[in-house]
């Protein structure tokens, strides 16, 4: 299992529209605020205020985009080493600061004209959206250091890995010979979770919360029956009752995980909330 790939799912990149410094941004306003600019005596009384107003974002935006452009590379690096240090050294020496300051600037600057102070307000809440994004990535380092390590997916991988070492050591005793059809049952249930479930959990694709629901109602009880069951007294028995152990203690730790799991899918719902409100205010 790789838990990566859970990582990679609840993390993904976020995205804007702005992708090339202020001319999106620019452009966007031409046509927020389109009226004649200028008269057959020279600039419009608007023209001043869009020229004077522009002189005090596009500077900004042109240092956003180049800030933001280094979130989207770390973030990328970031999906082989989830606790990549130069990510979070990034956003809490240089992101962080910047956008807070954005903020500030953003709010000390004050446009003339209806339709400059309505696009004004839309870049703000840009900004905000942006800011709020990195303080939730900063905030949450702890939880994935938690969610991935020792009581998370660290046991569920190292569970996983024993698991299937048994069964193909029972399945070299067994050799030609039919298996116990136990071992029928057990893959029934373990293939069953997997598919339905458990990929979509690594996937981030099913609140962990309804996997929880799964595992304690049905999945772990099905498996606590079967080791109840009578074994043969010999090296097959005892590898197939060590393999059903191995997949109940497997299920058991995906169990465990999985409150620590629903905080990491609820923090990526609101780092994708954050980004996508910044992407529509821009």
């Amino acid at each position: 299992m790789s838990s990566t790939s859970l990582y990679a799912a609840c993390r993904r990149p976020p995205r804007s529209r702005l992708a090339a410094g202020a001319a999106p941004f620019v452009a966007a306003l031409v046509i927020a605020v389109w009226v004649p600019l200028s008269t057959g005596c020279g600039p419009s009384p608007l023209a001043r205020q869009y020229d004077a107003y522009v002189l005090q974002v596009e500077p900004a935006l042109d240092q956003e985009a180049v800030r933001w452009r280094r979130v989207g590379e770390l973030t990328r690096e970031r999906r082989d080493d989830f606790a990549l240090p130069q990510y979070y050294e990034y956003l809490q020496q240089t992101a962080l600061p910047f956008y807070e300051g954005l903020q500030e600037r953003f709010a000390a600057v004050r446009p003339e004209g209806e339709r400059l102070v309505a696009a004004h307000d839309v870049l703000r809440r840009f900004a905000a959206a942006r800011l709020s994004f990195l303080r939730n990535e900063v905030a949450g380092r702890g939880l994935l250091e938690r969610a991935f390590g020792e009581g998370g997916l660290r046991d569920v991988r190292s569970g996983l890995e024993e698991a299937e070492n048994l069964r193909y050591e029972y399945g070299e005793a067994v050799g030609d010979d039919v298996p116990d059809a136990k071992l029928g049952e057990l893959y029934a249930i373990v293939a069953s979770f997997r598919s339905k479930y458990f990929d979509r959990l690594e996937q981030g694709a099913i609140d962990p919360e309804d996997v929880q629901v799964r595992l304690r109602r049905h999945v772990i009880p099905a498996l606590e029956e079967l080791a109840r069951r009578k074994y043969t007294d010999d090296d097959e028995g005892r590898l197939l009752k060590g393999c059903v152990a191995a997949w109940l203690d497997w299920h058991r730790a995906v169990e465990r995980a999985c409150p620590l799991l629903r905080q990491v899918w609820r923090m990526k719902a609101e780092s994708a909330a954050a980004a996508q409100d910044a992407a529509e205010n821009l």
